[in-house]
C-alpha cells in the first residue's frame, strides 16, 4: 500500500526502513482517540529518527534491521521516557539533550 502512496519520482530513493517508520508514526497519529495519539514532542523525535535512517550510510535498511519505532541502534531514547534523550549524530558523536531545560 505504501508504494501506492509514495511519488514515482523519488521512491526509488527512500529507504525501506525510514518509509516504514514514517508510515508507522503517520499511523498512530490517526488514532480515533487523543490519549491513544504520540505528543507532538514524540512525533518530532519520531520523524528526526526517520531522517537519520534515511541519511544513513547502511544499505541494509530492511525490516528486519529496522525494529520498532521506540527503539534503535541510532537514538536510544525518547522524549517521553526521561529527562534526557541521547542521539547519535552522522559523525558518530554523542549528543545528550536535556529537555528540562526546553521552554515553550
Amino acid at each position: 500500500m505504501l508504494d501506492q502512496i509514495v511519488d514515482p519520482n523519488i521512491a526509488d530513493q527512500i529507504k525501506p526502513c525510514s518509509l516504514k517508520k514514517f508510515a508507522e508514526t503517520a499511523e498512530k497519529c490517526c488514532a480515533d482517540y487523543g490519549v491513544d495519539r504520540p505528543t507532538i514532542g514524540d512525533v518530532l523525535w519520531n520523524f528526526e529518527h526517520v531522517l537519520q535512517l534515511q541519511e544513513s550510510g547502511l544499505m541494509d535498511n530492511t525490516e528486519e534491521a529496522c525494529g520498532d519505532v521506540n527503539g534503535s541502534e541510532t537514538a536510544r531514547q525518547g522524549p517521553s521516557s526521561g529527562s534526557n534523550t541521547e542521539r547519535y549524530s552522522g559523525d558518530g558523536t554523542l549528543g545528550i539533550i536535556d529537555s528540562s531545560q526546553v521552554f515553550i
